[in-house]
């Protein structure tokens, strides 16, 4: 009888363990809806950086997000920064992906973010002219023309 009281209790302290499956864990969930927004430059191909956002999370036990990267498909990821904001912003030329973490209070990191694979082609182009139609005469006539040859 001692032994079958004894098992019940070993089994009611084990539910109240925290199970983690599939990585991760701690007390925070991982970050969701990674997305990102190309910057432009003015020169296709070039943009002048990469602002990444994600859903903001209240929980009061999340310390901070780690944001990876990496430049190519055949590298590993590195952290690239750890930040308390849901946003992180890459000057220069963006590295090819990207993920985030989340870091709760006890230090236990989570299981990644989707990832997401920049195209820095779909930084739009400096436009080369600008015209305006007027309305009812509201609205003045304007233009822009490229004063600069860019390379």
């Amino acid at each position: 009888m001692r032994r079958a009281w004894l098992a019940t209790l070993t089994l009611l302290a084990a539910c109240n363990e925290t199970q983690v499956i599939g990585g991760g864990g701690g007390l925070v969930s991982p970050p969701s809806n990674l997305i990102y927004t190309v910057e432009p430059s003015g020169t296709p191909g070039a943009p002048t950086g990469v602002l990444l956002q994600w859903d903001f999370d209240t929980d009061p036990n999340l310390a901070s997000w780690h944001v990876y990267s990496r430049g190519s498909t055949t590298e590993s990821y590195r952290l690239r920064a750890t930040t308390t904001s849901n946003s992180f912003h890459d000057d220069g030329l963006p590295h090819l992906q990207y993920y985030v973490t989340a870091e709760d209070i006890d230090g236990v990191e989570t299981s990644p973010s989707n990832v997401v694979t920049v195209d820095e082609r779909l930084a739009l182009e400096r436009p080369t002219t600008l015209n305006s139609t007027t309305l009812d005469a509201a609205v003045a006539p304007a233009s822009w023309a490229r004063l600069i040859d860019w390379p």
